[in-house]
């Protein structure tokens, strides 16, 4: 009586996308076996994050006959986790791709934000900026006024002609007020770094064909 075993060899290349090595290492990295025809395939690949930041939202691109399960959400530094590969046999060659996500820091863009001075307050009274942000104040009323530091540090003039501006540079709360109206506000600058999730397709995982064999 004839049975057809399927022979399925799976290669896991790692090819970086980007300059550098690879930060997410699958193993192992070659899964070899048998199995009767038409008859799944399913085992265990380790996924090891071997960069100094957490990866997250862990995909494999959609393949046919080949599907992931138990991928993890989220993978520390130094840490391994299990997946499991279900593999349909079938003679083609196909391919994917692993994308994730990770932390990562970056300086913000220094931006500049406009504060008006009316008759009867600055708006907004509360502003939260970035370091190295900018504060411009310009005047809605028809009469001059000023932006003052409550120490006095430093002071601009708002008139209908001229419209001050001023770089905070020191994290902390500033408040200032009107000289000649006797109202308040407060710039609230925080720090410029922001952490972002970065965009990362980093490994290719290339499957290679399949052979039957007629017994």
């Amino acid at each position: 009586m004839k049975k057809i075993i399927t022979t399925i060899f799976v290669l896991f290349i790692i090819l970086p996308m980007v300059l550098g090595s690879p930060e997410l290492i699958i193993s192992p990295n070659t899964i070899n076996t048998d199995v009767y025809y038409g008859q799944n395939y399913v085992s265990q690949i380790n996924l090891t994050n071997i960069g100094n930041e957490t990866m997250y939202n862990i995909t494999f691109s959609q393949l046919p006959y080949v599907y992931f399960s138990n991928v993890p959400e989220k993978l520390e530094p130094n840490q391994t986790a299990q997946a499991t590969i279900n593999i349909q046999p079938v003679s083609m060659d196909t391919s994917t791709s692993v994308i994730f996500y990770k932390k990562t820091t970056i300086t913000a863009t220094p931006q500049m934000y406009t504060v008006y001075a009316t008759s009867t307050n600055f708006n907004p009274s509360f502003i939260t900026i970035r370091q190295n942000d900018t504060i411009r104040w310009v005047n809605l009323d028809v009469i001059n006024h000023t932006a003052t530091a409550i120490d006095f540090s430093w002071s601009y003039d708002i008139t209908q002609n001229y419209s001050p501006t001023r770089q905070f540079q020191d994290i902390g709360f500033f408040n200032y007020f009107d000289s000649i109206n006797n109202y308040g506000a407060v710039v609230n600058v925080t720090t410029n770094i922001v952490e972002i999730l970065s965009h990362e397709i980093l490994i290719r995982l290339m499957m290679a064909a399949v052979w039957e064999f007629i017994l």
